[in-house]
């Protein structure tokens, strides 16, 4: 039987949905508890809450959870039917309260994270080169097809959309470090690509990915700070989870 214990946990991110056989799709989410202990959640059937269980980046939540088969020590599932709202920690005076509460969490190098004792971490990359976009099957696989005929997934919402492409960022975490390339999650950005690509096509839509990951997020004006997750079947790999982009002359408070 399962053991479920009370969490506050402020969510730091949201991965793009995935399909799952148990509840059509679901989404990862990853944050911190009020003791600093790093969080994953999942799965989250998100676009199915109701709108009051609906929680954003940088909200505040309470669920229970407990320990998932996941053998990542963060990775917890939680009971949904809990799960409450709480405050929500905005962006004013350049995202003041919201550095103040991951500076504790940020690690020196990428290099020296143990990822035998933590799967999710956060840094500020000494460096962005760039954005990557590279092509990816449209479709499904045909075993979440089935699942998506089976449920009837479409009549309560929309159908999942397939983003047509993987996009990474090339970066160095460190002055002495020798480059990173891993693909980024965060459903803000899979949410920008598929709203532009309707709105505009595909090259357009890549056009304003580029231009909002790479030349705003990434200008000179603003600090990048990257939340990564340890992928479950190669434990030593890292994608990107959320990224967060104040501008330096919030640097004063990570001193």
């Amino acid at each position: 039987m399962s053991i479920f214990r009370n969490k506050s946990i402020l969510i730091l991110a949201k991965a793009y949905p995935n399909p799952t056989p148990k509840c059509v799709e679901s989404v990862c989410s990853a944050g911190i508890d009020k003791t600093g202990n790093y969080i994953r959640l999942y799965p989250v059937p998100y676009r199915e809450l109701p709108t009051e269980k609906k929680y954003k980046k940088f909200q505040w939540i309470n669920v229970d959870i407990t320990k998932s088969r996941d053998h990542r020590k963060e990775s917890y599932t939680p009971r949904i039917d809990t799960l409450t709202l709480g405050n929500y920690v905005p962006t004013n005076n350049n995202w003041e309260h919201r550095i103040r509460l991951i500076k504790p969490y940020i690690e020196v190098s990428l290099e020296e994270v143990d990822t035998r004792k933590k799967s999710l971490c956060i840094i500020k990359p000494y460096r962005i080169e760039k954005l990557i976009h590279e092509p990816v099957s449209t479709e499904w696989p045909e075993k979440w097809k089935a699942v998506f005929d089976q449920l009837g997934m479409g009549e309560q919402f929309p159908k999942l959309k397939k983003i047509p492409y993987k996009f990474s960022y090339k970066y160095y975490c460190s002055q002495k470090c020798n480059g990173h390339k891993q693909q980024i999650l965060d459903w803000e950005l899979g949410a920008l690509y598929i709203k532009m690509e309707k709105l505009y096509g595909k090259e357009i839509a890549l056009e304003k990915v580029h231009n909002q990951y790479f030349l705003n997020i990434c200008s000179p004006e603003r600090e990048q700070y990257l939340f990564l997750g340890t992928i479950l079947k190669h434990p030593k790999d890292w994608n990107i989870l959320s990224i967060f982009w104040p501008k330096r002359d919030m640097q004063q408070l990570l001193i």
